[in-house]
């Protein structure tokens, strides 16, 4: 499925259009291009047989107006996540004069079991204390910025 699609059901075959000298050691030595195409952008971003079927049920299904069938799981989380996507606003609420429970908000979590996808968050007063662990540049930094912002955010 991932071999090169051939439109005329032809075997595909390519001919080595190199032009070789043999030097003073016996050795074949190129003195052109490579004129195979195997080298080419163009072979490389050629379509492969599992590309073309696809291409070709889309053609067909969009042809004969079929629905799309409701999928079972959820779309897939995003690239990049914004903490103000997930945050609560009402900053009347948030700003009361009762001291707020201090609840961070860590990011997007998703649970496949409950088909759940929502912000991840986490109660100090309940969590205690909290260790980050992780290689260097695998985000710690904007982690801790984002709850610091949190925090900030509350008081």
């Amino acid at each position: 499925s991932g071999a090169a699609y051939d439109v005329m059901g032809d075997a595909l075959e390519v001919e080595d259009k190199t032009i070789y000298m043999i030097n003073d050691f016996g050795q074949l030595q190129a003195i052109n291009k490579d004129l195979s195409g195997l080298v080419n952008d163009e072979q490389e971003a050629s379509q492969t047989e599992l590309e073309a079927v696809i291409d070709h049920i889309e053609q067909v299904t969009e042809r004969l107006a079929v629905e799309n069938v409701k999928r079972p799981w959820l779309p897939p989380l995003p690239e990049a996540v914004y903490q103000t996507d997930l945050i609560e606003t009402d900053f009347k609420k948030l700003w009361s004069t009762q001291p707020p429970e201090v609840e961070l908000t860590l990011g997007l979590k998703y649970v496949p079991e409950e088909q759940y996808q929502g912000p991840l968050k986490l109660k100090l007063e309940q969590a205690g204390h909290i260790a980050l662990i992780g290689s260097p540049g695998y985000g710690r930094t904007n982690f801790l910025h984002n709850i610091i912002f949190d925090i900030a955010r509350h008081y």
